[in-house]
């Protein structure tokens, strides 16, 4: 949203992959949720990482009508990223928002960001990604070794926290299935909220 990040890109051109020389590359300054209300264009992917999702001003990027606006905006087989930090969460505000993302998107998986490298030794990172689609999730595993093979392995190996596919697919966490059962209420307790623009549930707690 901030057209100075954009300015000041070059500086930055060794980390960034020199994006502003690239033609398949255009930015759009403009809030993403609205953009995705107002676009025609359809993506193969989409990925919202925000700030915190109990911070005013944020939290709509978290709640079941942005995910639903998300899923509209996604092609055939596309799929849908979510971003965010867990450290602040008590376990029942995580599963809220965990209950809300797979109470839009058909097919789930959960992924956590692995620790990194502190002086002292692993540090936990506290940061979730949620992947969303419409069809079910397969991991190619040959895709994934072509992938490190290449500029995308390169960056993440530059991470120092995902230095092979290897080092990936340890991040994989639970799929819709498993995700469903950690949320699920026990027998006889109140039914929990979902985070909605009506009710931010995170947000209010």
């Amino acid at each position: 949203i901030e057209p100075a990040t954009w300015r000041a890109a070059p500086l930055f051109a060794e980390l960034s992959g020199r994006v502003q020389a690239d033609p398949r590359f255009r930015i759009v300054f403009r809030d993403g949720r609205t953009h995705l209300l107002r676009t025609r264009d359809n993506y193969d992917v989409i990925l919202s990482e925000p700030s915190n999702p109990w911070i005013t001003g944020v939290a709509n990027l978290f709640t079941r009508e942005f995910y639903a606006t998300a899923l509209a905006r996604l092609r055939p087989r596309g799929l849908f990223g979510q971003w965010f930090h867990y450290y602040r969460l008590a376990p029942a505000e995580l599963k809220i928002e965990l209950e809300t993302f797979a109470s839009v998107f058909p097919h789930v998986s959960l992924w956590l960001v692995p620790p990194v490298a502190g002086k002292d030794g692993p540090v936990l990172a506290a940061d979730i990604l949620l992947v969303g689609g419409r069809e079910h999730q397969e991991l190619d595993w040959k895709r994934l070794v072509s992938a490190f093979e290449g500029a995308p392995g390169d960056d993440l190996r530059a991470t120092e926290v995902l230095r092979d596919e290897a080092a990936l697919v340890a991040s994989w966490a639970m799929d819709g299935e498993a995700l469903r059962r950690y949320v699920a209420n026990p027998a006889g307790s109140p039914k929990r909220p979902l985070n909605t623009d009506d009710y931010p549930a995170i947000e209010l707690r």
